[in-house]
């Protein structure tokens, strides 16, 4: 039981739409259509391509498969289960997957870190601008890779966060402030069901938090700084 919460929790941080509003500012108008269309492209790439990897999968290699999908694809004793071009593939694929998601996720931070240098003096040129977006932004980088080779705990962390920060913030602070700013009819079917997924939500948030802990706690033995996992 524990297993399947600390699933949900790494669902919830990997699929977790937290970044939505940040996005939806930038689009053109209107933005509430062309977001809802941006978002249905997403998820239909999602549920083509991420799902049947994940169902096919887990029908393969079960209770077994790890949290990092190449790992998946090496036997104990080294041998490889997939032509080395395929493998050369997936691992180019995964590199593009990650610069997209991590400069999309990373913007909010960039303005954070960028805003009070920008205007902490004289209007800049184009390039005095370019130079310290590029020079801000290679440092967030190399702090970024530091920090993940250090704490290499991938799935565990994931999990934590995902219980601690993405659950609340998708699925349970949105309703309290629909509740708070629209209030609905007290008794109605409407804040009926807003109670009874915020309970749910809730009570998985929690639960989610207690499985990420207690995998953290089982796997201590292996953790430490650099660890090769």
């Amino acid at each position: 039981m524990f297993g399947v919460f600390n699933a949900v929790s790494i669902l919830s941080n990997v699929y977790g739409n937290v970044i939505t509003v940040e996005i939806q500012s930038t689009i053109r108008q209107p933005a509430a259509r062309n977001m809802m269309r941006g978002l249905l492209l997403c998820y239909v790439v999602v549920i083509s391509t991420i799902l049947p990897v994940a169902v096919t999968g887990y029908w393969a290699f079960g209770n077994i498969s790890n949290g990092n999908i190449l790992q998946n694809i090496f036997s104990e004793g080294g041998k490889q289960y997939m032509p080395s071009w395929s493998f050369i593939l997936l691992n180019i694929l995964i590199l593009v997957q990650l610069i997209v998601t991590s400069v999309m996720y990373s913007q909010p931070t960039f303005t954070v870190l960028e805003e009070p240098l920008y205007y902490s003096k004289k209007p800049m040129t184009m390039w005095q601008g370019i130079l310290l977006r590029l020079a801000s932004r290679c440092i967030f980088t190399v702090f970024a890779t530091l920090l993940a080779a250090m704490l290499p705990y991938f799935g565990s962390i994931n999990a934590l966060i995902g219980a601690l920060g993405y659950t609340p913030l998708v699925f349970v602070v949105p309703k309290i402030f629909y509740l708070c700013v629209f209030k609905p009819r007290s008794g109605g079917l409407e804040r009926r069901l807003i109670y009874f997924t915020l309970a749910i939500f809730s009570a998985i948030s929690f639960m989610g938090c207690v499985a990420s802990v207690q995998q953290l706690v089982m796997d201590a033995k292996k953790y430490h700084l650099f660890a090769n996992l």
